[in-house]
């Protein structure tokens, strides 16, 4: 869909659904002939949606052999494949025909639904695209009977897993990562927080990090000429929201001592030595 290809281009993740009509395919006949089984059907009450003749007819056939009919229901949109719709019914099968509804406001929503819709039902290899004049024996009934077999034959080897793996914990990078070596500059990808790993490697950070009450202020000294002053300056409280204590240092004229090589004068000012979120 248009939105996860825009998400995976703009944070640079692996695109999460299939990328090709012959996977999407496979793997839905993969999931209705899982959740079919007589063993796992009996745990939910299966919806099987669909405006395409095949895949119906394959979830009805499939159902029969396993003698699981009474526990799923075909699902169509109103409006849509009414003569279809009309030929499922006449199976004696559960049906369900639904309508999206949306409120005014939402109404920009509605339109990108529509639209959605129209892109799919309109693509080359699309059932609905040809319904309306399809008869058996032509040369669209063969290019969508041969796509049928075709993601069938596919559904044994059709990836299983996920496609986003980011995981930040267990990640490695090659010692010469940078445009040199490479030839190009490509940035890091932005850190995926539905993942679980990632969201560990997170927490993993703030718990290093973070202080309690009970914890020593951390002191920031002053770094002037590379030279770290610790003593002899007026100390500061300060709060933190974590109920991290910590201090600052001020900085007073004149400065005690000659100025060394690298060293900038600056006006008397407060310097905050230690601001930790």
């Amino acid at each position: 869909m248009e939105m996860e290809l825009l998400e995976s281009a703009l944070y640079d993740w692996p695109l999460a659904p299939f990328d090709n009509k012959l996977d999407v395919d496979a793997n839905w006949k993969r999931m209705v002939a899982f959740a079919l089984m007589p063993e796992n059907i009996r745990a939910v009450r299966l919806g099987v949606a669909s405006h395409n003749l095949f895949d119906v007819a394959f979830a009805c056939l499939l159902a029969r052999r396993n003698e699981v009919t009474d526990f799923f229901t075909f699902e169509m949109i109103e409006g849509m494949a009414n003569h279809l719709r009309r030929a499922v019914r006449e199976t004696g099968q559960d049906f369900l025909a639904y309508a999206p509804v949306a409120e005014e406001k939402h109404f920009i929503n509605a339109i990108a639904y529509l639209i959605r819709r129209l892109d799919e039902n309109t693509a080359p290899r699309n059932f609905l695209r040809h319904l309306n004049q399809l008869k058996t024996g032509t040369a669209a009934w063969n290019m969508l009977a041969g796509h049928f077999r075709a993601s069938v034959r596919r559904m044994p080897t059709v990836g299983a897993k996920p496609h986003r793996t980011q995981n930040r914990l267990t990640e490695t990078f090659p010692r010469r990562r940078d445009p040199l070596h490479e030839g190009s500059f490509r940035n890091e990808p932005n850190t995926d927080w539905s993942l679980a790993a990632n969201r560990a490697w997170a927490e993993g950070i703030r718990r290093r990090w973070m202080k309690g009450p009970g914890n020593e202020p951390i002191e920031v000294p002053l770094v002037v000429a590379g030279r770290e002053i610790f003593a002899g300056r007026k100390v500061l409280k300060s709060l933190d929201p974590n109920q991290l204590r910590a201090r600052w240092s001020w900085r007073a004229a004149p400065w005690p001592g000659p100025m060394t090589s690298g060293a900038q004068w600056l006006p008397p000012r407060r310097t905050p030595t230690a601001g930790v979120a």
